[in-house]
């Protein structure tokens, strides 16, 4: 009895379309650039989907991950490793109470403790970068409680 073994190549247009096609629920365009983007867009709102209703917790003026954000960032190290091609940037914010520059040493310490923390999930280290804005980029008014709260923050950018 003889063994054969069938071999079928598929392009990586191919598997990308599939991709799209899944995630986005659209007419897949044919063109590797257009794929690229999609699924990086993709990528991007899985990132904001976790986000949207979770906080990554750190102690006030501090940088030291809160153990109560472990299951959330174990859920965003699994997305960062299924966007595999794409580079990721850890944003820190913070909001404008204190000296500016404290804020943004504190929201660069903060991007860096994600960044390392997702790197030590598997997340290759040359894909992560960390950058930490201060209060320069607000998301609400700093005047209230409920917007300094806002604009405490982690963000994920996805990009290439």
């Amino acid at each position: 009895m003889k063994k054969v073994i069938l071999l079928i190549t598929i392009s990586a247009v191919a598997v990308c379309s599939v991709l799209v096609a899944q995630q986005t629920r659209t007419e897949v365009t044919k063109k590797p650039f257009h794929v690229a983007r999609f699924v990086g867009e993709a990528c991007a709102r899985a990132f904001d989907r976790l986000m949207e209703r979770n906080v990554i917790n750190f102690p006030s003026g501090s940088a030291t991950i809160d153990p109560s954000s472990r299951r959330l960032l174990d859920a965003l190290a699994s997305v960062a490793l299924r966007c595999d091609r794409f580079t990721i940037e850890v944003a820190g914010h913070t909001d404008n109470s204190g000296a500016p520059d404290m804020n943004m040493q504190l929201s660069q310490a903060r991007a860096d403790a994600v960044a390392a923390y997702l790197g030590e999930q598997g997340v290759a280290r040359p894909r992560l970068t960390a950058r930490g804005y201060g209060s320069a980029r607000p998301r609400a008014d700093n005047a209230t409680a409920a917007g300094q709260a806002a604009n405490r923050r982690i963000e994920f950018n996805v990009s290439g």
